[in-house]
């Protein structure tokens, strides 16, 4: 099969026996390394590794990879390859040799002195040292502990080709050398190789033959018709036969028969090299210059174009006597005795014959496409029915069991009742059916006709039809056959069908559609049921359930020479014995050895790799290391963009490896198997993070497990995050956000509280300072009107209006101020001011005031708190001006520095000192409160504002040790109304 890489022969002539064996080639156009092989050994995963002139190359079955010198091997040159029983792999080369180990190779040239050296053989002692043989240098061992050579030992000659250091065994051009008493040494043979069983010593030579030695040397002597005198390299198989091969090919001698294999039936290539048996059984050949071959068996024998067949397309058989009568395409009847021996019979025309019959009566029936032939002493043949028949191309023969001879042809069908009646299933006659290729008889007496437009079923004189609109997938038929249950098979164009009772069910043999087209049917004695197809050879034990039949698929893997069956070209002899037609040749086989096979071997699976995006990738950056036993990343770890993952996997099964199926599941992610059937690739895209474990299995046909499964554990890292340190950070800070905002929270509701608590003392103090204000205003009241009435009664009316009208004025906006906490700069100016020029006027004039303002500054929205400066200015003129013998000053200044607005109040009265002695020892005429209050009050707005009411002073000024004055400073943020408002009230 192509897809498996291995390619069949092309056959070359037969020689005088006319049977084939199948050898499958793998050569330098199918990945190997070169053509040249020197060495082969399955390796502990069941790959062939193959030690060429130019590489070391390993073989799964389907593909080759190929490593080199810049892989690790200590050269391209290639000649030894050891297995430890271990399962490590060393490989020998010229001027050192290779050790594989976990997958990497680590190389150890020879020593300077003999580097040139060839390794040959090789054996590994106590796991710890390594025997090497060489055809330079004699033998030597290399200590895997210390990584040291020893020096070579020459005693036995330089070209040593074997050793067996346990039985004290040495062998090459010098003959065999033994160290103990069991085996005798012989040093005229130039041996090639030796092999050691329980109770033989094999030894072959370069040009003396094969020895072997049991109480006494004895030369094993062939057929004289067989030369074997120069062998390179043998073999006892696993079953107990000896294989022997060299430059004229291979030997094989089992159970005292001999048999060659060369270019004369079927190898192709003579000159070999090293022969190989696998833990499946295969026997392995290497060639000197055609790469290897692997030896399908002798299950099929195949006869092909030669000596002297006329051609491979066998159409239909027969048996009689002591021959098997073939007929042919286009070559008519062929002979093969039992002997093994061709016979053309020269008397038969030349033509198709697509049908054979031996009638109960021992005659030859030939269906041909020039007519009807039979023949009673099996050498002659008469035309029969010339006139007679509607068509004269026969594609069919069948006996009924009363012995009426069915026949078959272009035009329909044709029964003939002894000798001479006819009666024709043709058109005229109502039959529609053309080209009739199969005719059966089923249990209940009635005739199945298989034409090319659908099945006809005849009892007596009732026809019925089944095509496509009864359940055939096609309506061309080619074959029909019956089995133990009673049931009729039934091979189509399109489908293998089955007829139970009156329906028709189709039966699947393979996903492949050209094993669809069914070209035969025969179902033997045994109960095996034999399914020919344009995909080689198919067979099942016919069951009565026929969902639980397991067809087994052959094709050129297991011998045939080709995968194309003939229509109805099979037959079985009543020794067993089966034949049947390909398009490459005639294949026969035993039934009783075909039922006898072991099952496929389990196949060998591994993860053969794993791709980010479709791309490989250096695992080493992602694992802690590989696992030793299966060779697999340990700890593999993806970044959390690296989730678009493909594993590539293989089974390794040499005997067969396109029979082999997948299933697939992801654990982590799907709790069910998935069917990959050939696919040996699986993509996983988007995968989230956490833990995974790809896992994959080779299943039957039942979806049954198979060998071992194969799997690897890896990761994928969540987002930074996500990761447990990150979470714990983020639940650190989300643990501080929420303190903080439990924090803030209480703030807030402690500020609340507290902005409640001061709105009450503010609202307490705004009360007092009313209240006060309320007393002041009630005592200003008094001496106002004491003024008034002075003015009056000095008959001053133009000064008694005037204080009059800024009395009223006054007393207005002292009651507007009791209702509200803030007013405007504006209106504490204009009530400032009126304040002043009462107070001036009922004091003649005792002082002059000037109030002055910063021209920036937007005094009709500035806010500030109502009566503030009233308390500070009567508090200079009270205590700083009246005390005063001469006439005094206030000044008003009010400008705006950065974000607050400045208040300056001065006088030039006595001073802080002289109004602090003034008072010592006597109650004051005017005892102020105000100022107190204002200073409270502005505290309570600094706390619920937050922001700085300040007042500074108040400062006795002097100037060279004189009293000037007093100053007071009054510092209030600048707000604006809107402004004020929000910060009060939240």
């Amino acid at each position: 099969m192509r897809s498996s890489i291995l390619v069949l022969l092309l056959m070359g002539s037969l020689g005088t026996m006319a049977q084939y064996h199948t050898f499958l080639n793998l050569g330098i156009e199918d990945g190997l390394a070169q053509s040249q092989v020197n060495d082969m050994a399955q390796g502990p995963g069941g790959y062939l590794w193959v030690a060429t002139a130019s590489g070391l190359s390993r073989f799964d079955g389907t593909e080759v990879k190929n490593f080199y010198k810049s892989d690790g091997l200590v050269d391209n040159v290639v000649t030894s390859i050891l297995v430890s029983d271990d399962g490590e792999l060393f490989f020998g080369g010229v001027g050192g040799f290779t050790q594989l180990t976990n997958g990497e190779f680590f190389s150890y040239p020879f020593p300077r002195s003999f580097v040139d050296s060839r390794v040959q053989h090789m054996q590994l002692v106590n796991d710890s040292t390594l025997w090497i043989a060489t055809n330079r240098n004699g033998y030597f061992s290399f200590s895997l502990n210390t990584r040291q050579f020893e020096a070579p030992i020459l005693d036995h000659g330089t070209n040593i080709r074997w050793l067996d250091i346990p039985n004290g065994l040495i062998a090459g051009s010098r003959g065999l050398f033994s160290f103990t008493d069991r085996w005798p040494s012989r040093d005229d043979l130039n041996i090639s190789d030796v092999h050691v069983s329980a109770d033989r010593l094999w030894c072959s030579t370069l040009g003396d033959g094969l020895w072997t030695y049991t109480d006494k040397w004895n030369r094993v002597a062939p057929p004289q018709d067989m030369e074997v005198s120069y062998l390179r390299d043998i073999l006892i198989s696993s079953e107990g036969a000896f294989w022997g091969v060299g430059p004229d090919g291979a030997v094989t001698l089992d159970q005292g028969e001999w048999n060659r294999y060369t270019a004369k039936n079927g190898l192709a290539y003579d000159n070999l090299r090293a022969v190989e048996q696998d833990r499946e059984g295969n026997i392995w050949l290497a060639s000197n210059g055609q790469g290897i071959y692997r030896f399908t068996g002798d299950l099929f024998s195949t006869y092909a174009t030669g000596n002297p067949l006329q051609s491979e397309l066998m159409l239909s058989a027969v048996e009689y006597g002591d021959a098997m009568y073939l007929g042919m395409f286009d070559e008519g009847l062929q002979l093969i005795r039992s002997d093994g021996k061709v016979e053309d019979l020269e008397s038969f025309i030349r033509t198709d014959v697509w049908s054979l019959l031996r009638d109960q009566t021992g005659r030859i029936w030939a269906g041909t496409s020039t007519g009807l032939y039979r023949s009673v002493d099996g050498k002659s043949f008469t035309r029969l029915y010339e006139d007679e028949l509607p068509s004269n191309r026969i594609t069919s023969l069948f006996e009924d069991d009363i012995g009426n001879i069915h026949i078959g042809h272009r035009e329909g069908a044709t029964v003939v009742y002894g000798d001479d009646e006819f009666m024709h299933l043709i058109e005229e006659t109502g039959f529609e059916g053309r080209r009739v290729r199969a005719i059966q008889q089923s249990i209940d007496g009635a005739m199945w006709l298989g034409a090319q437009n659908g099945l006809y079923r005849i009892d007596d004189e009732w026809v019925m039809r089944l095509d496509e609109s009864s359940g055939l997938n096609d309506n061309t038929i080619y074959s029909i056959q019956d089995d133990p249950w009673g049931r009729l098979w039934v091979g189509a164009k399109n489908g293998l069908h089955i007829l139970m009772s009156d329906s028709v069910i189709q039966v699947m043999l393979s996903g492949q559609v050209d094993a669809n087209n069914i070209n035969f049917l025969h179902c033997s004695k045994a109960g095996q049921l034999y399914v020919g197809t344009n995909q080689g050879l198919f067979s099942a034990q016919v069951l009565e359930d026929v969902a639980q039949m397991n067809f087994r698929q052959y094709g050129i893997q297991d011998g045939l020479p080709g995968l194309e069956c003939n229509l109805n070209a099979i037959y079985q002899q009543g020794s067993g014995q089966v034949w049947f037609g390909t398009n490459k040749g005639v294949v026969r086989f035993d039934e009783e050895e075909f039922l006898e096979q072991a099952p496929l071997p389990e196949p060998v699976l591994h993860i053969t790799g794993i791709r980010l995006y479709a791309e490989p990738f250096d695992i080493s950056t992602r694992s802690s290391g590989m696992d030793h036993v299966h060779g697999l990343p340990i700890d593999l770890t993806f970044q959390p963009d690296e989730n678009h993952i493909t594993f590539d996997f293989k089974g390794v099964r040499l005997s067969d490896p396109g029979s082999i199926t997948y299933e697939y599941r992801m654990d982590g992610l799907e709790s069910q198997w998935t069917s990959a059937g050939n696919s040996t690739s699986i993509t996983y895209s988007s995968l989230g993070f956490g833990k995974y474990c790809f896992m994959v299995r080779c299943v039957d046909e039942d979806g049954n497990e198979i060998g071992e499964m194969a799997q690897i554990d890896f990761r994928i890292l969540p987002p930074i995050y996500l990761r447990w340190w990150a979470l714990l950070i983020e639940a650190i800070l989300i643990s501080a956000l929420v303190l903080s905002v439990l924090r803030w929270r209480r703030e807030v509701r402690q500020r609340k509280q507290s902005l409640v608590e001061l709105g009450y003392k503010n609202r307490m103090q705004s009360l007092e300072q009313q209240s006060l204000n309320s007393s002041m205003n009630r005592h200003f009241i008094f001496n106002a009107l004491n003024a008034i009435q002075y003015y009056i009664n000095r008959e001053d009316k133009r000064s008694a209006n005037r204080y009059l009208s800024s009395f009223a004025k006054l007393i207005r906006k002292n009651l507007d101020s009791t209702a509200t906490t803030w007013v405007s700069l504006q209106d504490e100016i204009e009530r400032l001011e009126l304040y002043l020029h009462l107070e001036s006027m009922r004091f003649n004039d005792r002082f002059s005031y000037h109030i002055h303002v910063d021209p920036s500054l937007d005094t009709a929205s500035i806010r500030v708190p109502s009566m503030l400066l009233q308390p500070f200015v009567e508090n200079s003129i009270w205590h700083g001006i009246l005390p005063k013998p001469d006439a005094g000053r206030v000044d008003v200044d009010i400008q705006g520095i950065d974000d607050r607005m400045r208040i300056r109040i001065q006088d030039d009265g006595i001073g802080i000192d002289e109004s602090q002695g003034q008072k010592n020892g006597h109650v004051p005429d005017h005892e102020s409160k105000g100022m107190n209050i204002t200073q409270h009050r502005l505290n309570l707005y600094s706390e619920m504002t937050g922001t700085s009411f300040e007042i500074i002073g108040p400062v006795q000024l002097e100037e060279e040790g004189m009293i000037k004055g007093t100053r007071i400073d009054i510092l209030i943020p600048l707000r604006e109304k809107e402004e004020l408002s929000n910060v009060i009230n939240a």
